[in-house]
């Protein structure tokens, strides 16, 4: 995994996105977005525009973001390293 892109813009509002979205599409030579995984923050004017640009797009959370959002509700270190195993398992069986 590799970031292709950035940009800097005025704003993270859906508009602003959906600019960035249409331009990556143009480099990628992608309509719907068939065969990609974006993996974000949890944005949510992203995620807007992404559902509208790139409805065949997978589209994840990144981990470090659900983790911190995580860790604010549950200060419990067990539960951070089970949340990590989980995170890095590499089959169903590791997972469960």
């Amino acid at each position: 995994m590799f970031p292709i892109a950035w940009a800097i813009m005025e704003s993270e509002n859906k508009s602003s996105w959906i600019w960035f979205i249409n331009a990556l599409q143009n480099q990628l030579g992608t309509t719907y977005g068939s065969g990609f995984t974006i993996v974000s923050d949890q944005q949510k004017r992203l995620v807007e525009a992404l559902h509208a640009c790139l409805p065949n797009a997978e589209h994840q959370k990144c981990a470090r973001q659900v983790h911190a959002h995580f860790r604010e509700k549950h200060k419990m270190t067990i539960a951070s390293d089970l949340y990590w195993e989980a995170v890095y398992s590499l089959n169903e069986p590791d997972w469960r």
